[in-house]
């Protein structure tokens, strides 16, 4: 997979005071599959209620940017597409 997030900084802060996510790859960081992207601390509430929704948009992000990679190299001739 190929990794999709925020690499302007290493520290972002979201719109509440408490909470901070620290990535831990700069975009385009090619990891397998289970690998720590990122950590984020705050309040239990403010993270429960954006986990999903933060979750879904990294996984969908992550996907097209492997799917681009896999099509790039083929255009290129550099290995084999959509696998």
């Amino acid at each position: 997979m190929r990794c999709s997030c925020n690499s302007g900084a290493s520290n972002v802060s979201s719109s509440e005071a408490h909470d901070r996510v620290e990535w831990h790859m700069k975009e385009g960081t090619e990891f397998d599959p289970i690998a720590k992207v990122a950590t984020v601390t705050g309040p239990a509430r403010n993270l429960l209620l954006g986990e999903r929704v933060a979750l879904n948009t990294l996984a969908r992000c992550s996907g097209i940017a492997t799917k681009y990679i896999l099509y790039l190299h083929a255009y290129k001739g550099l290995g084999e597409c959509c696998g």
